[in-house]
């Protein structure tokens, strides 16, 4: 599992990147069936963000997450994309 890390998180969006920030529940049914989609598509790549409710993530508004799961796309400090649930963030993953 990919910890979050908020100086990271910090400096890649004050980068501009491209990001993927996915938000997930530890103990929540999709999320489960879900992350290690995820953990899959964040291999080797350096801009991918694992978020859960416990980490205390201190983030943009318009950054917070919707609801569980959930995968926001954001370049620039501007969100591109915003999917939520499972066939949601499979589709943005595909798309990736």
């Amino acid at each position: 599992m990919i910890q979050f890390n908020q100086e990271k998180l910090d400096q890649d969006l004050a980068s501009g990147k491209r990001l993927y920030i996915y938000y997930y529940l530890p103990g929540c049914g999709p999320c489960k069936n879900l992350t290690p989609k995820v953990e899959d598509f964040a291999a080797g790549r350096d801009n991918v963000h694992f978020i859960t409710s416990r980490d205390k993530a201190v983030l943009p508004e318009e950054l917070h997450p919707p609801s569980y799961p959930s995968m926001l796309l954001v370049e620039n400090n501007f969100l591109l994309a915003k999917e939520i649930g499972q066939a949601g963030v499979s589709k943005l993953l595909k798309n990736g």
